[in-house]
């Protein structure tokens, strides 16, 4: 299991990359328009940001679908939750965002509750 644990960890990972990513990739063309915008759907497919996250979010895909064909579901999906404290981190460093102290506080908060998890 502990290989299967580090894959899950590989997941989270993706998931941040692609979040960090989908941010970069939408800000450097402007923004979204419109939901039902042509121009702004030719923009977003032709980003390269953009179609690094669809290439992650299928490798993700692809990566929770042989981790889940080996363990519970129930042991490995509340890790995913790292992904809720590692995006504010990365967020921190990459695009100056600020992390109140609440924020703070439930970061900390999901890492022990992880480590807790991970130990039972």
């Amino acid at each position: 299991m502990s290989g299967t644990i580090f894959l899950v960890f590989v997941e989270v990972a993706i998931i941040v990359i692609g979040q960090v990513a989908f941010k970069i990739g939408i800000t450097r063309m402007g923004g979204i328009k419109s939901l039902l915008s042509i121009t702004d759907l030719i923009k977003i497919v032709t980003n390269p940001f953009m179609i690094l996250v669809l290439f992650l979010y299928g490798l993700g895909f692809f990566l929770w679908a042989y981790i889940l064909s080996r363990v519970q579901l129930s042991a490995v999906y509340p890790i995913m939750a790292l992904a809720y404290a590692f995006v504010p981190l990365v967020s921190l460093f990459v695009f100056r965002e600020p992390i109140s102290a609440t924020r703070w506080i439930g970061i900390i908060v999901v890492c022990v509750g992880v480590a807790l998890i991970l130990r039972g």
